[in-house]
This record gives structure tokens, C-alpha cells and sequence, in this order.
């Protein structure tokens, strides 16, 4: 399968003005306010360069490119990435999937709308296992760990050693002095110096790994296709995602 058979011929686009918004909308789902910056200044110098005013089709074209700028490897890797996090959060039950989009400057995303419910210590290890899942998806169906999930302040090994740290020392759940509330000063800097509370941060994370392992593991053929679809269109609605997953087999969670 590859990206460049499924790509809209943008030149041969038309349409009305709620059509063409439309379009661009679902191009933008998911992208960082830095993505649409960049894709406007770049379609502004690109009419300047044409000698003429700024077209609908030269933003759809922006977004476009930046899809096209990546490998059919990379964008495989994004998507069984993104469809880890959007099963998991699906079948964990901690959030509403809103939109899938891959090719971005930033690679992917999954914007989620956060389920309310009883948030007791099972959420929040379920809410950790989804930051995990991207991680168990890429070693069980690309077979390696790509390094986009560490690396950055907001990255998924940053949100989930967050939430560990927060469970031990904000939350009231921790193992040790659990009344004691050290969310003022406790940030992951601490972890260097507190050796033993670092180890039960990392408990809690293998714990939460162990749950998105079983959880990818049990539901590989639905993450599997899910990638498949992302792969092809780059952009899924959360109308979409719900169908995908409503017409998937039963399966465990």
C-alpha cells in the first residue's frame, strides 16, 4: 500500500466555499496550532511567488505536503503508533476518541475528550496504560520501539511518568506517606535524587506497560486494520473511529 496511490490530485480540486472548508477542515483535525502557522505562511509566499492572492487550494496543498514530505516506513510506523493510543483509550474507557490525523510536522496525534467517571487509582493506571499503548503496538506489530515516545517534555513517556509520580506524591495513593502532599516541589528532577521513590514510579509504570501489552496483544488485528486505514486516509473523524470500531469483532479488555 502506498501513499502516494491514495493522495487527492489537489489541482483538479473545486468545489463550493462550504466544501472546500469542509476539506480543509478535516485536513486540519488534529494538527498543532505550529502546523497551521507553518502551512499558511508557506501557501502566502507560495501565491507572493505565483504573483497572486492566497487560494483555498494552495492551504489544501499545505496541508498535504506535509504528509508527503514522509516515508511510506515512517508513516506505517505513525500509524500503528496513533492507532495503539486510539484503541487503548478506546477499550480502556478513559477518553472519547475525537480525531486520528498522521503526516504532520509533528508525525500524529490522537485528540481524545476525557471521559467522566470515577477517577479512583484503576483510572489512573488505565489512563497511564493509553500513554504506553503507542509503545506495545509499535513493538508488537513494527517489531522495534521508535524513539517519538520519549524525548520531550510532552512526550507519552513524559505524560505517563507524570501521572506515576503524581499518584505517589500528589494524589493521596502513594505507598509511602500517602497523606503527605508534596505536589508543590515534586517534579521529575526529584526521581534523580529519591532513588526509592523513583523505584515505585517505575513499578507503576511497568504495571501500566504490562496492561497496554495485554490490551495490544489481545486486540492486535483491530489495531493491526486500524493502522491500515490511517496509513491510507490520514485523517480520521471521531464519527469515523467509533464506526471502525463498532463494525470490529468482540473484543477483550
Amino acid at each position: 500500500m502506498k501513499a502516494s496511490q491514495q493522495s487527492t490530485n489537489l489541482e483538479q480540486a473545486s468545489g463550493s466555499q462550504d466544501e472546500l472548508l469542509a476539506r480543509l477542515s478535516r485536513l486540519a483535525l488534529g494538527r498543532s496550532g505550529a502546523d497551521v502557522e507553518y502551512i499558511v505562511r508557506t501557501a502566502r509566499q507560495f501565491a507572493r511567488r505565483q504573483g497572486r492572492t492566497l487560494e483555498w487550494q494552495d492551504i489544501e496543498r499545505g496541508f498535504q505536503s506535509l504528509i508527503s514530505s514522509m516515508s511510506d516506513e515512517v508513516l506505517w510506523s505513525v500509524a500503528v503508533h496513533e492507532a495503539g493510543h486510539a484503541v487503548a483509550f478506546h477499550m480502556f474507557g478513559v477518553a472519547q476518541v475525537m480525531a486520528i490525523a498522521i503526516g504532520a510536522q509533528s508525525r500524529g496525534y490522537v485528540t481524545v475528550d476525557m471521559t467522566k467517571g470515577l477517577e479512583n487509582e484503576d483510572w489512573l493506571m488505565r489512563h497511564i496504560a493509553c500513554s504506553l499503548a503507542s509503545r506495545e503496538a509499535e513493538r508488537l506489530i513494527v517489531g522495534e520501539l521508535m524513539l517519538g515516545s520519549g524525548g520531550f517534555d510532552d512526550s507519552d513517556l513524559a505524560k505517563a511518568t507524570s501521572l506515576a509520580l503524581a499518584a505517589e506524591t500528589e494524589f493521596g495513593i502513594g505507598q509511602v506517606n500517602p497523606l503527605i502532599y508534596h505536589g508543590l516541589g515534586a517534579r521529575p528532577d526529584i526521581l534523580f535524587a529519591d532513588k526509592h521513590l523513583a523505584a515505585r514510579v517505575h513499578s507503576r509504570l511497568e504495571k501500566a506497560e504490562g496492561m497496554a501489552r495485554e490490551l495490544i496483544e489481545q486486540n492486535r488485528a483491530t489495531v493491526e486494520r486500524l493502522a491500515h486505514v490511517l496509513f491510507s486516509q490520514k485523517i480520521m473523524t471521531g464519527a469515523e473511529f467509533q464506526a471502525f470500531m463498532a463494525s470490529e469483532p468482540a473484543v477483550c479488555g
